[in-house]
């Protein structure tokens, strides 16, 4: 009787615990904590908190109203900057974000969320400025010819130049073993003694199959190569762009086109 009553009880403490971890998993990292009961709210505090629900229902707009009134009396609270930064970009305002994370750093240089904001930001401004260059036809050719599927990776169609770079090395294997396989059943022909019309078909059979990789591989080779000339200038291959999800981090997105 005493087992089952103490099992009881550690079984309720688990549950007790698990709700308990739950509710700790569904707050919101951005969301101000519910005011205590007979708590009265400063007003800044109310406004930080109606700004962060909207925040968390994906309002941006309304949210961003609450962080700039926020602002207007604490003009360096840096969540309020923060959040205010993070709603500016989900409502596709690059640039005001860029600023307000800049003013960020002026007063907290080591600041996780506007250092990694920046960095990217930057990288991103020199990739898109790179895509506006013109690119010359003979980069993507000669390297093309040296390494098939290279060409295609710096016109930036990265998924075309694996896809061309592993056909090839995979044709040039099987066109490899194709011709090894024809030498030897050649060999076996030229000294048989007897079947020399059996040995002669296999060793006619491994000479096709030879033939018909080794085009297949040279199809393939020409054709990157050409591939990677006439798309040398395709600034519209691959965009990259930065990204950020609901809890503000910051990745890049990729998209390969054809």
């Amino acid at each position: 009787m005493f087992i089952k009553k103490y099992f009881f009880i550690i079984l309720l403490l688990f549950d007790l615990n698990f709700l308990y971890a739950q509710e700790q998993i569904m707050v919101k990292p951005t969301e101000t904590p519910i005011f205590a009961p007979g708590y009265i709210p400063s007003q800044q505090e109310a406004i930080m908190y109606k700004g962060d629900k909207e925040y968390n229902e994906k309002k941006y707009k309304e949210a961003l109203q609450y962080y700039l009134t926020f602002l207007k009396k604490e003009p360096e609270n840096l969540k309020a900057l923060k959040q205010a930064a993070f709603c500016y970009y989900k409502l596709g305002h690059h640039n005001y974000a860029y600023t307000l994370f800049k003013k960020v750093l002026e007063i907290d240089k080591k600041d996780k969320d506007a250092n990694e904001f920046m960095n990217f930001y930057n990288n991103l401004m020199e990739k898109k400025k790179k895509q506006l260059e013109q690119r010359r036809w003979f980069d993507s050719f000669w390297r093309s010819i040296v390494l098939p599927g290279w060409g295609q990776v710096h016109n930036n169609q990265i998924v075309k130049g694996l896809l061309f770079g592993g056909a090839f090395l995979t044709a040039t294997g099987i066109t490899i073993y194709c011709v090894n396989d024809e030498i030897t059943k050649y060999d076996r022909y030229l000294i048989t003694n007897e079947n020399h019309d059996l040995a002669f078909n296999k060793a006619q059979e491994a000479y096709n199959s030879a033939l018909l990789w080794g085009i297949i591989t040279s199809v393939i080779y020409l054709g990157g190569v050409i591939d990677a000339a006439i798309n040398y200038n395709c600034d519209e291959a691959r965009q990259v762009y930065l990204k950020l999800d609901d809890k503000g981090k910051i990745y890049f997105s990729v998209i390969n086109k054809w």
